[in-house]
C-alpha cells in the first residue's frame, strides 16, 4: 500500500459510471472530460507497455501512438 494510506480513511472517489449515466439522462457534461480521460488512459497504457516490454516508451503526438 502507498505510504500514508489508511483503509477506510481515504477521500471518496467519484463514481464515473454513475456520473456518465446521469449525464446521459440529464444531457449535462461529465465530471471527467474526454481529453482528461484520454490522457489518463494513454498514461496508464504507456506504463503497462513499458513494464511488459521492460523498456522506456514514449508518446508520438503526430501519430498519436505509443512508440
Amino acid at each position: 500500500m502507498p505510504k500514508g494510506y489508511e483503509r477506510g480513511k481515504t477521500p471518496k472517489q467519484p463514481n464515473h459510471m454513475v456520473d456518465w449515466l446521469n449525464c446521459i439522462r440529464t444531457r449535462s457534461t461529465p465530471k471527467c472530460s474526454f481529453d482528461e480521460a484520454f490522457i489518463e488512459t494513454a498514461t496508464f497504457l504507456m506504463s503497462l507497455t513499458a513494464q511488459q516490454e521492460q523498456r522506456m516508451v514514449r508518446w508520438d503526438a503526430v501519430r498519436e501512438e505509443i512508440v
